[in-house]
């Protein structure tokens, strides 16, 4: 009997010897049987550049292309800003530090659920 799965794009059931799926056209041959690559290297590339306030690497490692470019861009216009802000740290400043904030634990948290959504999907049932 053949074994089904669910296909990790949109979660519909296929058969486990299916090249893509039927649903969405997912390629089942990228990836499969492995952790993918939003693994401890995403993690890490979203922590470490991060802390100099250069985000979206990690978006980008895990084939998630337009977000990283706008994280990247959001990295750099923040650092931009911060430039000129931070010296002066006044409202403004800290609400600029606290988007800054917010920005880093989202991705953060993005690519940790991006890792475990294809670790999971990877798994058989």
């Amino acid at each position: 009997m053949v074994e089904k799965r669910s296909c990790p794009n949109c979660g519909i059931d296929r058969f486990e010897d299916s090249a893509f799926c039927h649903s969405c056209g997912h390629d089942f041959q990228i990836g499969d049987g492995k952790r993918g690559p939003a693994s401890t290297l995403a993690i890490i590339l979203a922590i470490i550049p991060a802390l100099f306030g250069i985000y979206g690497l990690a978006h980008i490692y895990a084939r998630r292309i337009i977000t990283g470019i706008v994280l990247l861009g959001s990295g750099i216009s923040l650092l931009l800003i911060k430039g000129l802000l931070i010296p002066d740290l006044g409202l403004l400043g800290l609400l600029i530090l606290g988007l800054d904030l917010t920005i880093f634990v989202w991705q953060v948290r993005d690519i940790i659920r991006i890792n475990n959504k294809e670790w999971v999907s990877e798994q058989p049932r």
